[in-house]
Parts: structure tokens; sequence; C-alpha cells
């Protein structure tokens, strides 16, 4: 009887140890197969991510692409247009009164955007104006032009003076040449003018001269 305890003992410890070898390795086995799982799980969700990237990335570059080909439409059209603008546009310049120097737009279209740079002598006047009408003129302040003007008015006038007097001290009137405004036409002037049409085509006025800082008497 002692010998049949010992090996029924004996067995159910080999089947025990047997099971809880075995329930180990199917623990194992499942952890594994969880892991596995996982990382496919993770690989998915990564690919996932990835694809909803790719998916913005296609969507971004199709809405610049139809942005650049909007843009390059519309240059297109703005480039025709220009091209076949004829706007007639041409300034004529000339002293309103003394240090008031006066553009005037002489043609039909009205001008847009127009910049002037005046320069006399070495003093150089600048006026940005956003539009000028056909018929339109824009004034420009020359306060250093007029003070030069008034200064040769009254040498002018001095000179007629002292030829007069030249002329009666002369017993046969003979008092020389008399003085000529002439002499007081010699400053140098610069117009400059940048404008654009309606259709946004570029136009130029660039003038060099000399002339008088305005009329004498």
């Amino acid at each position: 009887m002692e010998l049949t305890s010992l090996l029924i003992s004996s067995l159910s410890l080999l089947i025990a140890l047997s099971s809880a070898i075995w329930a180990v390795s199917a623990s194992r086995s499942a952890d594994k197969h969880a892991k596995k799982a996982g990382e496919k799980a993770d690989t998915a969700n990564q690919l996932s991510a990835d694809a909803n990237l790719i998916a913005e990335d296609s969507k971004r570059i199709a809405i610049e692409s139809r942005e650049i080909g909007e843009e390059a439409l519309t240059i297109a059209r703005r480039t025709d247009s220009r091209e076949r603008d004829t706007s007639n546009i041409h300034w004529e310049s000339y002293w309103q009164e003394p240090g008031i120097y006066t553009f005037t737009n002489r043609g039909d279209d009205e001008a847009f955007n127009v910049r002037i740079i005046l320069t006399i002598d070495d003093v150089e006047i600048r006026k940005a104006i956003e539009s000028v009408p056909g018929g339109g003129s824009v004034q420009i302040e020359c306060p250093q032009a007029r003070a030069t003007y008034l200064d040769e008015v009254r040498a002018f006038e001095e000179e007629k003076r002292a030829y007069a007097r030249r002329q009666d001290r002369s017993p046969y009137g003979l008092a020389g040449l008399p003085p000529m405004a002439i002499q007081y036409g010699y400053h140098w002037f610069r117009e400059r003018i940048d404008w654009e049409t309606g259709t946004g085509k570029p136009g130029n006025h660039d003038v060099e001269d000399r002339m008088s800082l305005g009329d004498f008497d």
C-alpha cells in the first residue's frame, strides 16, 4: 500500500509539474503573440498616420497648383491687356507763376500712380499723386527757384536803369547794347514723370533742358 501511495503521489506531482511547465510555456507564447500583435497594431497606426500626411500634402499641393495656375492666367490676361493698351497720356510743363511749376496731362486718358521728380539746378523736388485725369494739372512749389527768380528780376531791373542812365549821359545816345533777359535763362531743368495707365502699363516722361525761372518784362 505504501508503495502504491508513493507511486500515486509521484505521478500526481509529475502531472502538476507538467501542467505548470505547460502553463508557463503557454503564457510566454501568449505574451509573444500579444507583443507581435501590438507591434503590428503600432505599424498599422504609423502607416495610417503616414497615409494621412500624404493625403494632406497632396491636398496642399493641389491647392497650390490651382493658385499658381490662376495667378499665371491673371498675369497672362494682364500682359495681353497692357500690350493692347493705346492710352493717350503726354505732359506739358510751364511756370504757372514764379515758384509754381505746373505739369498738365494733355492726353485724353487718366494717369495713375503718378510720381514726379523735378530738378532745377541742384535742387530736387519730389511729388506723388494718385491720379491725374486727361486735361488735369499738378502744381509743384519751388520756393528756392522763386527766391532766385526775384533776385534775377531785381538785377535785371537795375541793369535797365543803369542802361537808361548811360543813354541820358551819352551825347549821341550810344550807351552800348541794352540788357537782355536771355542771360538769366541758363538754369538746368530735368523733368522725370513715371505713371501707369488704367491697365497698369507703365509710362515715362524724362526731359532735360535749360530755361529761365520765369518771365522777364
